[in-house]
């Protein structure tokens, strides 16, 4: 019996990524989409709680069963879990993003948020995004998806762990292979500018690169890596401060 997939994205239902990370499955498991009606990114794991949240079936090939949701990532995959399914999806899958999620620039995902509300509930989660923002091999990358999701099933990450996986800026072709990675300090810092018509302001974004250790996921990604790497949220607690500490209260 085939394993069940749930997908969803923070680029919204009609990206091209979202339709590339469900070519890419499609063949392997079960597979039904739960995604934003439009635009999320930047959303993180947030919610959307002081509006009712539509949800609209949509037309998807194959006649897979696929809805519209309005609202962010994570209410696409808790709309999904407690609304629209009668069962317990044995993986949930985000992506692919149009843009990287490597480093710290997880927080603000809303790819990652997604696969974090996943791992949460106690569903495996995996997260995919493609460095490349002017012109993602979408189709190029589509190869690497099955193998992926396959040893994540085989070698099962622990509860509350999801699998970050960043594809790097270049042509499949040029990929230098697969790497398990940590977690980057670098991220994308704020630079912003003035809306000449309302005053107010928008924020842009600018690399703010950091001292990276040699094994981290921007590193690997700069030489041409796919990066696999497993981030951990399932209590965040600082335990080295926590255990040096607790008596001094």
């Amino acid at each position: 019996m085939k394993k069940k997939l749930l997908i969803t994205n923070d680029d919204g239902i009609n990206a091209p990524g979202i339709l590339a990370l469900y070519r890419a499955v499609k063949d392997h498991y079960d597979v039904v989409i739960a995604a934003p009606e439009k635009q999320k990114s930047g959303t993180g794991i947030g919610l959307t709680l002081h509006r009712s949240i539509g949800i609209k079936q949509v037309n998807w090939p194959d006649e897979t069963k696929a809805w519209s949701i309005e609202g962010k990532p994570a209410d696409c995959v808790k709309l999904g879990c407690s609304v629209l399914l009668d069962y317990k999806p044995d993986m949930i899958i985000s992506g692919i993003n149009h843009g990287g999620n490597s480093g710290r620039n997880i927080i603000y995902s809303g790819t990652v948020g997604g696969a974090m509300e996943s791992v949460i509930r106690g569903i495996p989660a995996m997260a995919f995004s493609c460095v490349d923002e002017e012109d993602p091999d979408y189709e190029g990358v589509q190869k690497f998806i099955p193998g992926l999701i396959q040893h994540f099933f085989d070698h099962p990450l622990p509860r509350g762990t999801l699998a970050n996986i960043n594809f790097p800026n270049c042509r499949t072709e040029s990929i230098a292979g697969v790497k398990y990675a940590r977690q980057g300090l670098s991220y994308f810092l704020e630079k912003p500018f003035k809306c000449d018509k309302t005053q107010g302001y928008f924020i842009s974004k600018q690399w703010d690169a950091h001292d990276e250790h040699d094994e981290s996921d921007t590193s690997y990604l700069e030489q041409g890596f796919i990066t696999a790497t497993p981030i951990h949220v399932n209590e965040m607690t600082d335990l080295d401060h926590y255990n040096s500490h607790k008596e001094l209260v």
